[in-house]
């Protein structure tokens, strides 16, 4: 932060500050967009060296960064607090204000980042970011030069951003969390046949890469078609609950499988895909001969009752639907010859 900050802003600066903040509550509902644009009025009004927003993981109850400037956002990305956790771990948990000037000194200072990144936290602003009573997040501050201390006024204004970046938040939130029902299995969790639909029309409109395939190794997808055999009878003998219990941890064994850009969906009544993406054209054979290994061994630890039918096809991401069409050829193939062997 500059040293020479003034003591005290006029009343102007604040209005126009303010001002600016209280527009991202009606000018997107992107949450990355509202993450970015809170902190982009963190750096004009404070000024600071390092910065950063951690968002509360609604799932895991951890703290992530959503944001993060003056540092290498790639040596923390995978970086996860837990709530009491260091001093942004310990606001959000108490839901108060804290301004370290030492954090070597601080009972509850992480050296986590620290270690990760090779940078050297010195001193540390961090204020909630709450939305009726509930801490969405942490707004940090790192790192004021030696000559410079954060004023009473200025602390209360970093508060303020948090107030109204708590309303922005929790907008882009709920419209984050009706999109993901819109696209959403209500019973697996999985994306359904709407978010399918979709990402098939993106790929087709991708650009077709085969023009530079020889002097780059074009990444390419695998797509596994998975049917649930018999499910028709275990619902028939033991009932839809069971039948329901039987997709439901189908589901969580494919989400298992997934990476963070994976894809996996429930297709129909008893229809699951799951995209595999980035593998290299020749690492593919290897992949797709350790997943069909691994669905076989997997799918009998569910039930000894249980097994699944599937389909393993690679190619191109701009043929997605083809290969969708392969996969599901593949896997009625499969089903038909268990039928032939019985």
């Amino acid at each position: 932060m500059k040293s020479n900050r003034p003591e005290s802003s006029s009343a102007d600066e604040l209005q126009n500050l303010y001002t600016k903040i209280a527009k991202l509550i009606t000018s997107t509902l992107e949450i990355n967009e509202v993450t970015e644009a809170i902190m982009e009025q963190v750096h004009l009004y404070f000024q600071p060296l390092n910065w950063s927003l951690l968002r509360i993981d609604p799932i895991t109850q951890e703290l992530f960064f959503a944001v993060a400037k003056g540092i290498d956002a790639n040596e923390i990305k995978q970086v996860r607090l837990k709530i009491g956790e260091g001093i942004a771990g310990h606001v959000a948990q108490t839901g108060k204000s804290q301004y370290v000037k030492n954090a070597a000194t601080d009972p509850f200072f992480s050296p986590i980042v620290d270690k990760l990144s090779g940078f050297k936290t010195h001193s540390v602003i961090a204020v909630p970011i709450i939305f009726r009573e509930q801490v969405l997040g942490v707004i940090e501050i790192i790192n004021t030069p030696d000559s410079y201390e954060f004023t009473d006024n200025e602390l209360k204004t970093l508060q303020t951003i948090a107030d109204f970046s708590a309303i922005a938040l929790t907008n882009a939130m709920r419209y984050d969390r009706a999109l993901s029902l819109a696209t959403s299995d209500t019973l697996t969790g999985l994306y359904n046949r709407t978010r399918l639909d979709k990402l098939i029309k993106m790929c087709e409109q991708a650009p077709v890469i085969s023009e530079y395939r020889r002097i780059a190794d074009v990444p390419c997808i695998i797509v596994i078609g998975i049917d649930v055999d018999n499910l028709k009878d275990v619902n028939d003998k033991d009932g839809h609950h069971v039948g329901d219990q039987l997709l439901i941890k189908t589901a969580q064994l494919l989400q298992s499988y997934c990476r963070g850009e994976d894809l996996a969906f429930r297709v129909g009544g008893d229809e699951f895909l799951l995209i595999i993406q980035n593998i290299t054209e020749k690492d593919m054979p290897d992949v797709i001969a350790r997943f069909q290994e691994k669905i076989k061994s997997d799918s009998k630890d569910i039930s000894s009752q249980f097994s699944f039918s599937f389909g393993i096809v690679g190619g191109m991401k701009h043929r997605l639907l083809e290969l969708i069409v392969a996969a599901d050829t593949e896997m009625y193939k499969s089903k038909a010859l268990k039928k032939k062997r019985k």
